[in-house]
């Protein structure tokens, strides 16, 4: 469905494996081989064909039974255990719970319409108290969102105290059946508004809310079981999901009965003769007096295609948690104190004035005059020592 996060094929999964036919489906699961093999080996024997395999459009790929096979098919089929298994698949169909199209598309809608409410009532906090990280959806004030009773009556919801950065939520059967979903509905809230685009949620949380929806599915799938059971039907139809999730409301909202009349056409016999004529019946129904349930019945019915008009479900206001009111008092003062005080203009230097400069400028500036200011020193090489010989005098004679 469109603009519905949480899966209905996933729904469908553990409305057959964990809740109304668990035990059906554990039976089927271990005669299964034997039932194929004992099916198509008699149909072989019957026929005198073979089947070895499926085109793409699934028609059946047949070659002529040989006499080897033939013997093997049937030592198979004559052996009694096989038959008795045969027997017990197919009588297992008699007791196997069915559901109406619809039946998973009414839970996914409403499961996605309550994580929606109380995650971004989570949200909502988070903001509200400068967190980036959300780790619990039991925030203070949470009682306040319409449909936090669908939850409330949980294991999972009574049993664990998810306001914790433990990353390794209580686990139930296959833990993260719904985690994908959650995830994805998680980033469609974000996307809603601009203050949400820092938010994270905790893994443990994500795993908190997937042990909600594996435990509501089986909670009211078991509920329709019972009322299958009681009308002797093996069907479940939509209307019957609605009157369960229905009576889980009983628990937060108040009822009450409403009398009305109205004119019927009846056709009665008279004289032998069918007569047309007009009577007034009683009508009572019953309504919550808050109107929540009534909403959302509107909101699955339009995402079933069943109306134009959605219904209103309200978010509850974030609240702020006792404790923490001083500080986020003090940090939102300081922030408007800032916020409203005059920006600093630089001092402006006098123009017959001369700065005084900085210890590091005026250290810098006296290094460069000094370095200026010495004379450059040249190193001349020493000359070598040279040894002049003068020649010995002579004596001249006369």
């Amino acid at each position: 469905m469109e603009n519905v996060s949480i899966a209905a094929s996933r729904v469908k999964r553990f409305m057959h494996q964990n809740g109304i036919n668990k035990a059906v489906e554990s039976h089927r699961e271990k005669l299964e081989e034997v039932y194929k093999k004992y099916r198509d080996y008699s149909e072989a024997i019957e026929t005198g064909k073979e089947i070895t395999g499926h085109t793409k459009d699934r028609k059946t790929i047949t070659v002529a039974l040989t006499s080897a096979k033939r013997k093997e098919f049937q030592a198979f089929t004559n052996n009694k255990d096989n038959k008795r298994k045969y027997e017990e698949y197919v009588a297992l169909k008699d007791v196997r719970i069915r559901f109406n199209k619809n039946v998973e598309d009414v839970l996914a809608v409403v499961l996605n319409e309550t994580l929606t409410q109380l995650l971004t009532f989570a949200m909502d906090n988070a903001v509200l108290q400068n967190e980036h990280k959300i780790n619990s959806l039991r925030n203070h004030g949470f009682e306040n969102c319409q449909l936090h009773v669908l939850f409330a009556g949980l294991p999972t919801w009574n049993r664990c105290d998810d306001n914790n950065n433990n990353e390794e939520g209580d686990d139930v059967e296959d833990n993260h059946s719904f985690c994908t979903y959650i995830a994805k509905l998680f980033t469609v809230l974000k996307a809603t508004d601009a203050k949400y685009s820092s938010l994270k949620m905790s893994k443990s949380l994500k795993d908190f809310c997937s042990n909600l929806c594996v435990e509501f599915v089986v909670s009211v799938s078991r509920s329709c079981e019972f009322a299958a059971e009681f009308n002797n039907k093996k069907t479940v139809a939509e209307e019957t999901v609605k009157l369960a999730i229905k009576s889980l409301f009983t628990l937060r909202s108040s009822v009450e009965d409403v009398v009305s009349f109205e004119s019927r056409t009846v056709t009665v016999t008279e004289n032998d003769k069918n007569v047309k004529r007009t009577e007034l019946h009683a009508v009572k129904t019953s309504r919550f007096t808050d109107g929540v349930y009534e909403e959302l019945e509107k909101t699955v019915n339009y995402f079933l295609g069943k109306s134009d008009e959605r219904g209103t479900l309200r978010v509850a206001p974030a609240v702020v948690l006792p404790e923490a009111a001083p500080k986020l008092a003090e940090a939102a003062t300081k922030k408007t104190l800032l916020k409203e005080a005059p920006a600093r203009k630089p001092r402006a230097t006098p123009k017959n004035k001369e700065t005084t400069p900085t210890k590091s400028a005026a250290k810098q500036t006296t290094n460069t005059v000094v370095n200026a200011a010495a004379p450059k020193k040249t190193v001349k090489p020493s000359p070598k020592a040279t040894t002049v010989k003068t020649a010995p005098a002579q004596t001249v004679r006369t």
